[in-house]
């Protein structure tokens, strides 16, 4: 596969050709002894048909082709070619009791493999592909600044690391918890959610009501203030300028934590995997001074985020008096308007005036413990006699001390800046696109499964597959 079959394709991949992707993938075989629950030699009970990596498989495919029963239509079909074909790799890349046997498995066997052997094995899934993700990232020439040219100065597309949120549907549109109201319809309010399960709810009445609801699921509110009710999960991203050269570095839901602090967790774990290769994180106003903290000091990625307006407001906040370099001894007073550090300055008449300083370099430190802080030099006009200053881009002991939260008001990177040279790739626009690329994936974009772990699962095997066809592809 290459670049002109991707084009041929209209940007979508045929499914023997993604399949072919997972099979030639190491992250299948290297999860494969993995999975393997350890067995007691004392205790009695036949050993498996098939080792539990085969479910794993068999979750992709659902991926691949829509469901189960067109998994179980596919696995027989051409008298079983493949089958056969999964096996000639099984024997190429895992030892001999790992090789499945030549019976094709049933759907029964997958349904409960899933329970008793997958979902306990989440986490383990979740980190081998996040790992697997990073290393398809640097083949396919992301998280590459020599490579771009990318320095923490000029952002570039192929080194930001992007994330944003996605309420998926769940199974049944159903939402018992939304109150009806008195209006066209004349009935009064219905009695109050006492007891929610997936088979059904109790109202105060003592009513019982029998209908299959997805119980995990949660009203939330998006960014246009609209009520959206389903499963979130948090999707952090790279891409680079070619369609569909994206890689999904992780997947996440939501739980009790929030939306940004998730993301934030996300982007300091891939930039780790990455080995520095990342450069920028991209992130919508949400994203306060306490995230951008974090994701400043443990993943060494600056920000590049819109200041958060109050009431729509501009933001001026004084920064600090700092030291000009310029062979003498001057001070200046530095403000902070929309998160872009300026020079305040006073006209005889006493009348402040504010010019935005130009930014020079960029540096980041690592500090003895593997935390980052940066340094920003910035050019003074030549009103003033030249020079140059620097401020910190990272929150110091001073600003603690004087109850300054630097992050908040601070951007690097400023507002005007926020699309990529390369390309004109608004920042915005990045985050947004890997959630369409799953809106398109999702079966009438609605949950494959009931239940949050088994989405995630679901989630996470597409994200395998999606990422396997793209190493395929411009690997």
């Amino acid at each position: 596969m290459n670049e002109a079959m991707l084009k041929e394709h209209s940007n979508k991949l045929p499914d023997d050709d993604v399949v072919h992707a997972v099979l030639e993938s190491p992250l299948l075989w290297e999860l494969a002894p993995l999975l393997e629950p350890e067995r007691d030699p004392h205790l009695g009970g036949r050993r498996s048909t098939h080792p539990v990596w085969v479910y794993l498989l068999w979750q992709t495919l659902i991926d691949i082709c829509g469901g189960s029963r067109a998994v179980h239509r596919k696995l027989h079909a051409d008298g079983k070619h493949l089958w056969r074909k999964i096996r000639r790799h099984a024997k190429k890349n895992l030892d001999e009791q790992l090789v499945p046997s030549s019976a094709v498995p049933a759907r029964h066997m997958f349904y409960y493999a899933r329970e008793a052997h997958l979902l306990p094995a989440l986490d383990r899934i979740r980190g081998e592909i996040a790992r697997d993700a990073a290393r398809v990232a640097r083949q396919v020439g992301l998280a590459d600044p020599k490579r771009v040219g990318a320095t923490f100065h000029d952002p570039r597309l192929s080194t930001t690391i992007v994330g944003d949120g996605k309420v998926i549907a769940g199974r049944s549109p159903h939402d018992p918890l939304r109150a009806q109201t008195v209006g066209d319809t004349g009935k009064p309010p219905r009695a109050r959610v006492v007891h929610l399960d997936h088979s059904g709810w109790v109202d105060s009445d003592g009513v019982i009501h029998r209908r299959r609801i997805e119980a995990d699921a949660r009203t939330y509110i998006n960014g246009g203030n609209e009520r959206q009710h389903g499963l979130k999960y948090v999707i952090s991203a790279i891409r680079g300028l070619a369609p569909r050269q994206m890689v999904y570095l992780a997947v996440d839901p939501m739980g009790d934590d929030t939306e940004v602090r998730v993301a934030a967790r996300q982007a300091i774990e891939a930039s780790r995997r990455l080995d520095g290769g990342a450069r920028h994180w991209a992130y919508d106003k949400a994203a306060r001074g306490t995230h951008i903290k974090q994701v400043v000091a443990d993943g060494g990625l600056l920000p590049l985020v819109r200041p958060f307006k109050h009431d729509g407001r501009s933001s001026d906040k004084f920064a600090e008096v700092v030291d000009v370099k310029n062979g003498r001894t001057q001070s200046v007073t530095v403000h902070l308007r929309d998160g872009v550090p300026h020079l305040r300055t006073a006209d005889v008449e006493g009348n402040l005036n504010f010019e935005p300083l130009r930014r020079c370099t960029v540096k980041r430190r690592t500090n003895k413990n593997g935390t980052h802080r940066f340094y920003l030099e910035y050019e003074l006009p030549e009103s003033i006699g030249g020079g140059t200053v620097t401020l910190a881009g990272h929150e110091t002991p001073e600003d603690v001390k004087r109850g300054f939260n630097r992050l908040e008001h601070f951007r690097p990177i400023g507002q005007d800046e926020l699309s990529f040279g390369e390309a004109q790739v608004p920042a915005r626009q990045s985050i947004e696109s890997g959630n369409r690329v799953i809106d398109r994936y999702l079966p009438e974009g609605r949950a494959h499964h009931w239940g949050l772990e088994r989405n995630h699962l679901q989630l996470l095997t597409w994200m395998f597959a999606w990422n396997a066809s793209v190493a395929a592809v411009f690997g």
